[in-house]
């Protein structure tokens, strides 16, 4: 597609805003992705009080910062220096402007198919607006952008739409219009049909109902016209191409459940002290495919009383492994006659060969709950030592301080399953077997290549990976919580949870500090290896010291809590 040479102007002078008075003004109903990006001068108001703001002006990323102000403050002098637009209007647009900017696309899905064939962009119509904030002239920077646009040349012309005057570029197959002022707002269109669109963009009526939260950065993705659309084109491509070919792809899609996704909604905002990022995935109520692992309605995560005191990195969620060998089975049967083996025949040898069946036996005593514990420096510290001998890191290394925890409806259906396939296969042989806090802890060599210390605890399935300590002492870790008969939340867990909103199902801790330790020290390893260039050097020196600053402020962990049901998931991360 070729776009016009005046784009990249137009779009550097939408950079920053939208409206205050009437946010969905310029958001067109059938909008199906909607942006609100706060001016810079808005991030610092909302965020100049948060710890990460604090972190961000401390000493540790002192060089950092300095060296990114210095070649934006060139770049800004530069532009400056060519005297096309007043140096307060520039300097006014990154430093105190303090209003938002609303970008809301269309693209016509009827075209999208045909477009697919003919490999190129299909039609779409785009608004970027501005809006006022009181202070910053926004009609002097429109009319200084359009000198500047029409010094540089172009194919441009005039456009009237309704009461509005446009000076628009057609150099290209895209066509964007100079900034214009419509009702207080600065106003950009890009399209690939502004003469049919532009009415509709600029339009009062007919405007979007969606609730364009307040704060310095809200998308909002209409996740269901796209993905129906995107169907559509392959499923053309395929009727006209591939109609001999064994299987349906737009089938497999479905089956893996993109079908379901219906909206994706993204904000940044702050709370309090802190940093909140909020993901919300909105879903249909069926064909859920993989994704109905995690989209389960149920209440607290129970397993989060088993986290060892000493554990940094954990997470307890909703997962449903046997949504996920429903979309396998699903997608197998679909397959047909393409794989060497139906997946009856596959199930079949598998019970020949364990003596247990995959679903019956195993699969239908697993609970919805899944337990992540890991230790993050201990990773990083195999990997070091690896590199520092010279060795490359095996895939054992790589799960090395993992432990899982998987919930188990019947534990001692499933313990007896899992022990009747282990003796089939005669790796019950070669294990090692301790008692511990009145469990059996397993410990066997899968494939002579990894690790994996086990034991199944009534309604709890243990796992940890790799050979060294930091796994085994979680899983024992474990063992300890249960053995105490404590139902309590652990206090490391109940201090992390403070301030995060009620009613969640899904909890994880990820120590941010911890990890850019760990990194500092490898990185270190890697230098003593090979040199490494100067910038990436600075980078991880400042590692350790920005570590620091982040327990020192009190945000050395990132919480997130999640809330999933058979509709969509939410998820709130804190920092």
């Amino acid at each position: 597609m070729k776009i016009p040479r005046l784009f990249p102007v137009v779009l550097c002078a939408a950079l920053f805003a939208q409206d205050k008075v009437a946010p969905n003004r310029f958001v067109p109903k059938d909008a199906q992705l909607v942006a609100r990006i706060g001016a810079p001068a808005q991030w610092q108001q909302k965020f100049g009080g948060t710890k990460v703001a604090r972190l961000l002006q401390g000493q540790a990323l002192a060089p950092l910062v300095g060296k990114m102000t210095e070649a934006f403050e060139q770049g800004l002098e530069e532009a400056k220096k060519e005297g096309k637009i007043a140096p307060e209007l520039l300097d006014g647009l990154v430093k105190s402007y303090a209003g938002d900017l609303v970008a809301a696309v269309h693209v016509d899905l009827e075209d999208l198919a045909t477009a697919m064939a003919e490999e190129r962009a299909p039609r779409f119509a785009m608004i970027w607006s501005m809006s006022p904030d009181g202070k910053y002239d926004l009609a002097a920077l429109a009319e200084g952008v359009q000198k500047v646009a029409e010094d540089k040349g172009g194919e441009l012309r005039d456009m009237t739409v309704g009461e509005h005057k446009l000076r628009c570029d057609a150099s290209g197959d895209v066509q964007v219009t100079l900034p214009a002022m419509v009702d207080g707002h600065l106003v950009v269109l890009i399209g690939t049909d502004l003469e049919q669109s532009a009415a509709k963009l600029l339009a009062a009526e007919d405007r979007s109902d969606l609730d364009l939260q307040a704060g310095p950065l809200f998308v909002h993705l209409r996740a269901d016209a796209l993905i129906d659309g995107l169907m559509a084109g392959i499923e053309k491509q395929f009727q006209a191409e591939m109609q001999d070919a064994p299987f349906d792809p737009v089938q497999l899609l479905r089956d893996l459940g993109l079908g379901c996704l219906s909206s994706l909604d993204v904000s940044l905002a702050p709370d309090g002290e802190h940093v909140l990022m909020t993901l919300a995935i909105g879903t249909k109520a069926d064909d859920h495919g993989l994704f109905g692992a995690f989209l389960i309605d149920q209440g607290p995560p129970k397993l989060l009383h088993c986290v060892p005191p000493a554990c940094e990195t954990f997470s307890s969620s909703p997962m449903d492994l046997g949504a996920i060998y429903r979309t396998v089975t699903r997608i197998w049967d679909g397959l047909g006659e393409m794989l060497p083996m139906s997946r009856n025949d596959a199930e079949a040898a598998f019970a020949e060969a364990t003596k247990v069946r995959l679903k019956e036996d195993l699969l239908d005593h697993l609970g919805t709950e899944l337990l992540v514990l890991v230790d993050v420096t201990s990773q990083f510290e195999e990997l070091g030592a690896a590199v520092a001998a010279g060795d490359e890191p095996d895939f054992s290394a790589m799960l090395s301080g993992y432990c899982f925890g998987i919930s188990l409806q019947n534990g001692k259906a499933f313990g007896e399953s899992l022990e009747t396939m282990l003796r089939a296969r005669g790796l019950h042989a070669a294990r090692k077997t301790e008692d511990y806090q009145g469990s059996k802890v397993h410990r066997l060599r899968l494939a002579a290549v990894l690790e994996v210390e086990y034991t199944v605890a009534d309604d709890l399935l243990l796992l940890a990976f790799g050979s060294g300590e930091s796994g085994r002492q979680n899983l024992r870790g474990v063992l300890d919580a249960r053995a105490s008969g404590s139902k309590a939340l652990p206090e490391a867990v109940q201090k992390r949870l403070q301030g995060m909103p009620e009613g969640h199902n899904g909890v994880s801790v990820t120590p941010m500090a911890s990890m850019l330790q760990s990194m500092a020290r490898f990185a270190k390893k890697l230098g003593e290896r090979e040199p490494m260039p100067e910038e990436a050097q600075m980078v991880f020196d400042a590692l350790g010291a920005v570590a620091e600053d982040m327990k020192r402020l009190g945000i050395g962990d990132m919480v997130g809590v999640s809330f999933t049901s058979k509709t969509g998931m939410r998820a709130v991360t804190r920092w």
